[in-house]
């Protein structure tokens, strides 16, 4: 209900409020003749008696739209009216299609929608007004409800918003009616040939949204004497007060009757602009501190920004020298592993080298002899054994054991010696 609230009080100083017969700034003396302003004429009956398909039969379309069932055939404003866009409807009271309202007045009331077009269009219910007082001070006053059944309803978020326009001026920007049909009032003047065109515009910001109006009235406002107009006071107050609130003009305000404006001297016109240039001066210097307030707050936040930034710079520095710091050992480490490398082939050359042994002599089954073989066909033995000599069988010398010794330490010396170069 915020949105509701907010749209009767957020509202032009032309706003009055819901008056009470006879005890505001409209009287049934000064009432504009509207035929049609109530939508209660027999063209809207047999519009919506020609609507035998429509649902409940209670509504009838009346711009052109080839997904509506209820379209008549005939692109037509109500009598008396003009429109632009679609989405436009005469909708018969308590009408359970569009959510059952009564607005209290007659039998039928007008639905303005935005329904199936694009958004940008123009969707507007206007009416030319004439023959009124030239630049004459009028109150208009008409019923409005938002659909309650609608499918922003559903979503529970009121998105409706009506503009009225009167000469191409508004008076009122994006009201947000209730939900059950509502009166609202506002001033507005006719133009120096004592005309008024007004416009109900839908300016809803998404589409299938439909505001109703009803009971659409026009009264010439109560003269409040020169330099004054009528005012209301919202209700449960009644009455009207007179204000000198006209450009030149001053006095004090009058509940009920007229009020004794007087026109504005020079010097109390000076006075007032100089007040008015003060005040602007003064919210012009509440603003340049306000805004160097911000500016010395986003110098501080710079310097600080700064300060850390220094601080992120010498962090990275020294992240960078250990980095680097990093890389030369890792140079080295890597020179270290292929030195190792090399060293280990050279040593499983050597090992392999080294251990290429000869198969051990059978010993024929005899333990520790190694005697020279004879082969078994006509084979013959020659000793020859000599003092101070080796022995020899068939010419091959027989080692003692010490020599043998001697030649494996030898050969261990040997491998021993070639490791550590390797290594």
């Amino acid at each position: 209900m915020l949105h509701h609230i907010r749209a009767v009080f957020a509202v032009a100083w032309t706003l009055c409020a819901a008056s009470h017969a006879n005890a505001g700034c409209d009287t049934s003396e000064n009432k504009v003749d509207c035929i049609g302003c109530d939508f209660d004429t027999q063209d809207s009956y047999d519009r919506i008696r020609a609507i035998a398909s429509g649902v409940e039969g209670c509504w009838a379309s009346l711009a052109e739209s080839k997904e509506d069932p209820n379209q008549i055939g005939e692109n037509k404003p109500p009598e008396g009216w003009k429109f632009e866009g679609d989405g436009h409807k005469l909708i018969k009271q308590k009408c359970r299609p569009w959510g059952g309202l009564d607005s209290g007045d007659g039998d039928v009331f007008y639905g303005l929608g935005r329904w199936g077009n694009e958004l940008g269009t123009r969707n507007s219910l206007s009416r030319t007004f004439e023959r009124l007082e030239k630049n004459g001070l009028y109150v208009l006053k008409f019923l409005a409800a938002e659909r309650p059944n609608g499918e922003q309803a559903k979503l529970g978020g009121a998105s409706d918003k009506l503009t009225v326009n009167v000469n191409k001026v508004p008076i009122v920007k994006e009201l947000s009616p209730f939900y059950t049909f509502s009166e609202f009032v506002y001033h507005f003047r006719a133009d120096d040939q004592g005309a008024a065109e007004i416009e109900f515009l839908n300016v809803s910001p998404s589409k299938e949204i439909t505001v109703f109006l009803d009971k659409i009235e026009i009264f010439k406002s109560l003269d409040c004497g020169e330099g004054a107009t009528c005012h209301e006071p919202l209700p449960p107050r009644t009455g009207y007060t007179c204000r000198c609130d006209v450009d030149g003009f001053k006095g004090h305000d009058v509940a009920g009757k007229q009020a004794s404006c007087k026109i504005k001297s020079n010097g109390e016109a000076l006075n007032e602009d100089l007040a008015e240039v003060k005040e602007t001066v003064a919210a012009l210097e509440d603003s340049a501190i306000e805004l160097a307030g911000r500016t010395s707050g986003l110098q501080t936040s710079l310097d600080s920004n700064f300060a850390a930034d220094a601080t992120l710079q010498g962090a990275f520095n020294t992240m960078k020298g250990e980095f680097d710091a990093m890389k030369g050992d890792f140079a080295d480490l890597k020179a270290q592993v292929a030195t190792l490398l090399e060293a280990n082939s050279n040593l499983k050359e050597v090992l392999a080298k080294s251990f290429a042994v000869g198969a051990v002599p059978s010993d024929s089954g005899i333990p520790a002899s190694y005697a020279p073989s004879v082969a078994a066909d006509e084979g013959s033995i020659r000793l020859d054994v000599q003092e101070g000599r080796h022995a020899t069988v068939n010419g091959d010398a027989l080692l003692t054991g010490e020599e043998v010794r001697e030649m494996i330490r030898a050969a261990v010396a040997d491998l021993l010696a070639d490791m550590s170069t390797a290594l």
